[in-house]
């Protein structure tokens, strides 16, 4: 059989990555997570598999797309879930995916290109709760509906409140 020769192995040093959007991946880390595979025969090597090997340390991954690239080759392509909120608890400050996952801060610089709104803590109730994910979908369908009526004011900042349920925009 084709299929079984060693030609068709993958090599670690084969593997293409395309990161979507590039800022919220460490790309090393996704590397090396990566090389398992290698060795691997590229026509065996699900999407499935990937994904799965993945978000199981990676869980604000939204899909995982592969390309052949013969003979011991792949270009992997990886969505997140965007961040869409800078959440700040305590002293430590977060993004928050789409999909509710809370990952590690990324610059502002490096983030420019996404729409990440902050989520400021509440000062009077000085207490660091983590969101519903009703109030999550609650924030982004003020959010839609926002640029959909408002689109010549564009917000500046989401400040929720938890405790009273809240949502302050400021636009400009």
């Amino acid at each position: 059989m084709v299929f079984t020769t060693p030609l068709f192995s993958l090599k670690a040093e084969k593997i293409e990555l395309v990161l979507e959007p590039e800022p919220v991946f460490d790309r090393a880390a996704v590397m090396t997570l990566m090389r398992d595979f290698a060795g691997k025969n590229i026509f065996r090597l699900s999407t499935t598999e990937i994904f799965t090997a993945l978000q199981s340390n990676i869980r604000h991954i939204q899909s995982v797309e592969k390309t052949l690239l013969p003979p011991d080759g792949v270009r992997i392509k990886i969505t997140s879930f965007g961040p869409i909120y800078r959440a700040y608890i305590g002293d430590e400050v977060f993004l928050l995916t789409k999909n509710g996952q809370l990952i590690v801060d990324i610059p502002e610089i490096e983030t420019s290109s996404l729409r990440i709104h902050n989520l400021a803590p509440d000062p009077s109730g000085m207490q660091n709760t983590t969101l519903a994910t009703t109030d999550t979908f609650s924030i982004q369908e003020m959010e839609k509906l926002w640029y959909k009526e408002l689109p010549k004011f564009p917000i500046e900042a989401l400040d929720y409140y938890d405790q009273e349920k809240e949502l302050h925009i400021t636009s400009k």
